[in-house]
């Protein structure tokens, strides 16, 4: 590449500094969910991690991978761990005593992950809008590996949101929970966009490919 086409791929970047951010707030979150709902609770962090890792070598699509794990990670944070972290500060807790100290360390990780994901979500949104009258990248050949393997996790994440949707029916019809297949819904509405999204650029990629192999 040239300088000028350097420069254009350096401006789809997400800062380092962003990229490790995202990580260790995925990282965090995904060990204190982990403490009181079990191992599966990582799979959300691991679409931000997994985002991160990625961007720096497929830009567009990757930036909107950390999205996509971002609102998921915040959501899940707010509604399981935050209501912990209130039901600890709560005058009960607070003037129990004594702690107890799995409580307290689960207490210590859940308010690291709010504010972590928290100032995750702020520095996403200064860096979309950074970005958003970046020049577009220059052509780095198609198919891209990185891009390839972003396509196939985001037909993962449609599968399993598929998946969970048609779950929640179960419960919908049994015990009336409405809330569970409103929750399934909003994980499976941005997977979808994300999707739509990733198909798009795709076929963007290719055409502008073939254009210019053409010339």
């Amino acid at each position: 590449m040239n300088n000028s086409d350097l420069r254009k791929y350096a401006e789809q970047l997400v800062a380092p500094r962003t990229r490790w951010l995202a990580i260790i707030a995925g990282c965090v979150s995904g060990l204190a969910g982990s403490l009181p709902f079990g191992p599966l609770f990582s799979l959300e962090p691991a679409i931000l991690i997994f985002g991160a890792v990625l961007q720096c070598r497929s830009p567009r699509p990757g930036r909107w991978l950390m999205w996509l794990g971002a609102f998921v990670l915040t959501v899940h944070v707010v509604v399981f761990l935050g209501p912990a972290v209130l039901a600890v500060l709560s005058p009960k807790q607070l003037l129990a005593p004594y702690y107890d100290q799995n409580l307290l360390i689960f207490f210590l990780l859940s308010l690291a992950s709010l504010g972590l994901v928290g100032w995750c979500d702020v520095a996403l949104i200064v860096d979309a809008v950074r970005s958003a009258n970046a020049s577009p990248p220059a052509d780095q050949g198609f198919p891209r590996t990185a891009d390839l393997i972003v396509g196939m996790f985001a037909l993962c994440l449609m599968a399993g949101a598929v998946w969970w949707v048609l779950a929640s029916f179960y419960p919908l019809r049994r015990y009336h929970r409405v809330d569970i297949l409103l929750f399934a819904a909003a994980f499976a509405v941005p997977v979808a966009a994300f999707n739509v999204a990733t198909v798009a650029h795709a076929v963007k990629m290719y055409r502008d490919h073939h254009s210019q192999g053409n010339l």
